[in-house]
């Protein structure tokens, strides 16, 4: 069973009685908290890549789409200069679907995994004694 996106999450740990020592709980839950938070900005940085190539790919396909159809009004129909704007119309189709891909996929996973360690960073931490 998933916990709802709106509950608030606690994190336990159960020790045996005997190691009991509030400096290391300190420390423990500090170390969780800043690994939750590293992930996080790291993911967010991962993102930022992300938008940077839609931009490039849109640029670049874009390019080799124009491109390509210059060179295809502009050449004769022989069969060796055709193949140049084919490739080139594959090329920035390529890129295209590539942000497809990254818009409808990577950022979604990437804007997930951010969520999950935001709200693991944002979690209670509970050090438990059995004993």
């Amino acid at each position: 069973m998933e916990i709802p996106a709106g509950a608030k999450l606690d994190i336990n740990f159960f020790l045996p009685e005997g190691i009991r020592d509030s400096e290391k709980e300190k420390k423990s839950s500090e170390g969780l908290r800043n690994y939750f938070t590293y992930t996080v900005k790291k993911l967010a940085a991962k993102k930022h890549v992300q938008f940077r190539n839609i931009a490039l790919y849109g640029i670049f396909g874009g390019g080799l789409l124009f491109l390509a159809y210059l060179l295809q009004s502009l050449l004769e129909r022989k069969y060796l200069l055709n193949i140049l704007p084919e490739g080139l119309f594959i090329g920035g189709w390529v890129l295209f679907w590539e942000i497809f891909s990254i818009v409808f996929f990577k950022l979604r996973d990437i804007t997930r995994r951010i969520r999950v360690y935001r709200r693991l960073r944002d979690s209670r931490i509970n050090h438990l004694y059995l004993g």
